[in-house]
């Protein structure tokens, strides 16, 4: 069983506040990588029997941070999440439940998520929280546009 990091709760990218919109970087946990000290390629044997550098795997944690940099996420949505989002409302329920579904599922090209409603629901949380989920977990590039 895999001990939850203290800083970034294992998503293995910590962000912070830059001017309005949110900055990613690598988890102290990930550091120094236990598979290349840090020097971001480890050696592979290739069909041939060669030995060969290949990247290494904390190569896409970073860029995963920086991609969550480039998704322009609002300041205020930080700590926006799917396991963050707080239901009140049954439909509400429902409506994370789709956000599950369709950050799980997603593939390029297909339709998008529209949630509408009232002001103060939790739209924008859902879909700064899918924007996280998709770059984070998936390594799929996003944006959000306000």
């Amino acid at each position: 069983m895999t001990r939850e990091c203290g800083v970034c709760g294992n998503e293995r990218v910590v962000v912070t506040p830059a001017d309005d919109a949110l900055s990613a970087t690598p988890c102290v946990c990930q550091r120094p990588c236990s598979q290349c000290g840090d020097v971001g390629f480890t050696f592979a044997r290739d069909e041939q029997g060669y030995e060969r550098a290949v990247p290494c795997a904390c190569r896409e944690v970073e860029k995963r941070a920086r991609m969550l940099t480039e998704a322009n996420l609002p300041v205020r949505y930080a700590r926006a999440r799917l396991d963050t989002f707080e239901t009140r409302e049954p439909w509400q329920g429902a409506a994370l439940s789709l956000a599950y579904g369709f950050a799980r599922e997603f593939e390029a090209g297909a339709r998008g998520l529209l949630f509408y409603g009232r002001s103060g629901t939790g739209k924008t949380h859902l879909s700064a929280s899918i924007i996280r989920y998709l770059v984070v977990q998936r390594g799929i590039r996003a944006r959000f546009i306000e």
